[in-house]
């Protein structure tokens, strides 16, 4: 049910129907998916992310404690503002603890400095 490859579109459609616990056990890999808006499947794992938010949450969340930075700036354009309102105070907590990490870098490279700005007005 895994899409085979960034193409893979109609297996996105499949996981759709998957039951909460499916989903559950293919949270972790669906994040994957969404380190790059150019996939094709990208558009659609989001919307996947956006459905059922409630149960892939903790999946999102995980994303602000990487060190991926264009992930974590692909989920704040896209994907964060589509969540509730609930969530995304939810999530308050993560985007606080990457914004700290990004700005104890002794240096910042362009991706840091792009995602630091959004983080911060994601955040006031």
């Amino acid at each position: 049910m895994r899409p085979k490859d960034k193409f893979d579109i109609k297996a996105c459609k499949k996981i759709k129907d998957c039951n909460d616990e499916e989903l559950i056990e293919m949270g972790e890999w669906l994040s994957g998916w969404l380190g790059d808006a150019n996939f094709p499947v990208f558009s659609e794992i989001v919307e996947i992310f956006v459905e059922r938010q409630d149960t892939l949450l903790p999946f999102v969340s995980n994303i602000f404690y990487s060190n991926d930075s264009i992930c974590i700036y692909w989920v704040l354009l896209e994907l964060y503002p589509k969540l509730s309102y609930q969530n995304q105070v939810a999530l308050t907590i993560d985007l606080e603890h990457c914004l700290h990490n990004i700005s104890e870098k002794l240096t910042l490279d362009e991706d840091d400095e792009n995602l630091k700005e959004i983080l911060e007005k994601v955040l006031n």
